[in-house]
């Protein structure tokens, strides 16, 4: 299974108001942070359990998300970052949405510190929210949930990934992801995280 279109968000609790983190984004898209094209930052703080605050990049949008009411960093792609290869293994693809929400979590933290962005690096959200696979079909969620699992463990280094399905028709094929032991203990350390080399084919 191919795409350019995944879908990437660790749970966390914002436990300062949203505006907290606004200036930080802001610079982000002044100084060309995490090796980023910036285009804008985008508030969302007046719509409930809503986008929360995004950062548009050129290639994809990262966000201080809040939707179904469940606080997370969520990294969502736009548009392929090589015109030449539109779309590449699932598995290299969400590996890589992985290591860019651990990159603009560490940033964050390393900025704010735990005691405003509270994270569970166990728990998250992915999905391939691509048109081509709606409405998926059983072969579609199969191949998925065996990329997913396999792109989680090689991004976190946990030995058990329990994917649970989002059967939500307007999603396309999206998983609750448990990660269950050997997470590594340096995946939210900003260092070696900061630039962007792009998805790696398996």
């Amino acid at each position: 299974m191919k795409t350019h279109r995944i879908d990437v968000k660790l749970c966390a609790r914002f436990r300062a108001p949203l505006e907290h983190f606004l200036p930080t984004l802001h610079t982000w898209v002044a100084e060309g942070a995490l090796g980023e094209i910036w285009v804008d930052v985008a508030p969302y703080l007046h719509v409930p359990n809503g986008p929360g605050l995004v950062a548009v990049a050129h290639h994809a949008m990262f966000a201080l998300d809040q939707r179904d009411g469940i606080d997370g960093i969520r990294y969502q792609t736009r548009r392929p970052r090589d015109p030449d290869v539109p779309a590449l293994d699932v598995e290299a693809q969400v590996a890589y949405g992985v290591e860019r929400v651990l990159a603009a979590t560490a940033r964050l933290r390393a900025r704010h510190g735990p005691e405003a962005l509270d994270v569970d690096p166990r728990q998250w959200f992915v999905g391939v929210p691509d048109r081509l696979l709606a409405p998926p079909d059983e072969v579609a969620w199969a191949e998925a949930r065996a990329a997913v699992e396999r792109a989680m463990a090689r991004a976190t280094g946990a030995t058990a990934v329990r994917c649970t399905p989002d059967r939500d028709a307007r999603r396309g094929v999206r998983f609750a992801v448990a990660l269950e032991g050997g997470v590594r203990p340096d995946l939210l350390v900003p260092e070696d995280r900061d630039l962007q080399h792009g998805p790696t084919p398996v």
